[in-house]
């Protein structure tokens, strides 16, 4: 009885460390995404990322450029995401996290908001991911 009663307290122990650790490498992989659009030749304006212990929420502006030939710079778009740390997922199963985003224009959804359109992302343990997108 006395071994199950530690297996159990570690085991809890353990749930409670683990989002903060994997809360670093999520922050790693998001800021690596973000990189990468750049490198794409994406302008970002901002970059703003609050971790916390058991999730985070960044906000991401971008600036996309439109042909010459249109008469309009271009526009700023935000992209707003909400992100669960691991290893337990929300949806169930094991991740290292799983995220909402949701997009806007000078502050107002890019869909309607009665489509309630948002982009569900789930990070494998390994860094690996998948996106859904809720049409």
């Amino acid at each position: 009885m006395k071994k199950v009663a530690i297996l159990i307290s570690i085991l809890v122990v353990a749930l409670f460390v683990a989002p903060g650790l994997i809360g670093f490498k999520a922050r790693n992989q998001y800021q690596e995404i973000i990189i990468g659009m750049q490198q794409a030749g994406i302008e970002v304006v901002s970059n703003d990322y609050k971790r916390g212990w058991f999730g985070a929420r960044a906000e991401t502006r971008f600036k996309l450029a439109l042909p010459q030939d249109m008469g309009v710079d271009g526009f700023a778009i935000t992209m707003h995401s909400d992100i669960v740390h691991g290893p337990l997922s929300p949806d169930g199963g094991v991740a290292m996290a799983s995220i909402e985003t949701h997009f806007t224009i000078d502050g107002k959804p890019l869909f309607p908001e009665e489509q309630s359109r948002v982009l569900k992302s789930r990070i494998t343990l390994d860094g690996d991911g998948k996106t859904l997108i809720n049409f």
